[in-house]
């Protein structure tokens, strides 16, 4: 073979070489950013904690001030607070991309947690005679709130990488919250006069307090970061923390009719046991407005992990 002909097979060879490695390297360039392009329309389930709110009401609280006979004066009151810990948190979320790294969001969740009440209780009485005394207690309660969230957020993708993408998204929030037995105690005085020997007594009984079953709805904001792994060509891995901002709410306590032992002195005086609390005794408490409300709020943030399957190329 000449040497000019040669030459020009070995340019050619060369030229188709170069021409077929352009085509391989654009077929993988094309499948890498199909790989890491989001695709227009997801998935998402995701579940987790709610991160504990130690403080979940101002205080609400109980005062009532009587006298009778030879009781100069006779001072029952409480603080009553609410706690939350942590609970869980389930969600849904439908994503839409386009073209752009701003989508859209539509996300709804589920989210519970324990409630604990407790009530510091004071009971002091003064005899006319300028005899004094007092009393103190502490009580725990429980209860739960329940808040579903429905959501229609902005999204935007900060990094897209072929390991990572992160976005932050918020928007417009819908709450249904539901609270349930939740439970306190306040004390409330009474007196009694023995018979056989004229004497006085007072005393003081546990009377439950519950926040009756409420639901009710706020229109609210969310705020989120999530950071996003591919698992697959349709399925990545999701972690994400979320605030959920709420306005308060005032919650009424409401006494409940009950019977027993006086706390103090019944184990000395038969007359200060098998009292009953009646239930027109809770409509004087009622009446009196001498049980305030408390104002809670059901602020929440939530860290969730779950997985995002992508619904189109």
């Amino acid at each position: 073979m000449k040497a000019g002909v040669m030459k020009k097979a070995i340019v050619a060879f060369a030229i188709v070489l170069s021409a077929a490695g352009a085509l391989r390297g654009q077929d993988w360039t094309e499948a890498w950013a199909k790989w890491h392009r989001p695709s227009r329309l997801s998935v998402g389930l995701q579940g987790g904690l709610l991160v504990a709110r130690s403080n979940l009401g101002s205080a609400g609280s109980y005062q009532s001030l009587w006298d009778a006979l030879e009781l100069a004066s006779v001072h029952e009151s409480a603080v009553l607070k609410l706690a939350g810990n942590s609970g869980y948190a389930a969600g849904f979320s439908l994503d839409y991309f386009g073209e752009s790294a701003v989508g859209l969001q539509l996300l709804v969740g589920f989210n519970r947690r324990p409630l604990e009440s407790t009530s510091e209780t004071q009971f002091s009485w003064r005899w006319r005679d300028g005899r004094s005394d007092h009393r103190t207690s502490s009580w725990a309660g429980s209860g739960s709130l329940t808040t579903i969230p429905i959501a229609l957020n902005g999204v935007i993708r900060l990094l897209a990488s072929s390991r990572l993408m992160v976005f932050l998204s918020g928007g417009v929030v819908l709450h249904f919250n539901e609270i349930r037995d939740a439970s306190s105690t306040i004390v409330w005085g009474f007196t009694r006069l023995d018979p056989s020997s004229a004497q006085q007594w007072v005393d003081a009984l546990a009377v439950p307090v519950r926040i009756e079953k409420t639901n009710w709805l706020n229109l609210g904001l969310d705020a989120g970061l999530s950071f996003e792994a591919p698992l697959g060509p349709s399925l990545r891995m999701v972690l994400e923390a979320r605030y959920y901002p709420q306005v308060e709410k005032a919650l009424v306590w409401t006494p409940l009719p009950v019977e027993g032992d006086g706390l103090y002195f019944s184990s000395i005086q038969p007359l200060m046991r098998g009292v009953r609390f009646e239930g027109w005794d809770a409509a004087e408490i009622v009446k009196g407005n001498n049980l305030k409300k408390i104002m809670m709020s059901p602020s929440l943030l939530q860290v969730t992990f779950g997985l995002k399957l992508s619904l189109t190329p």
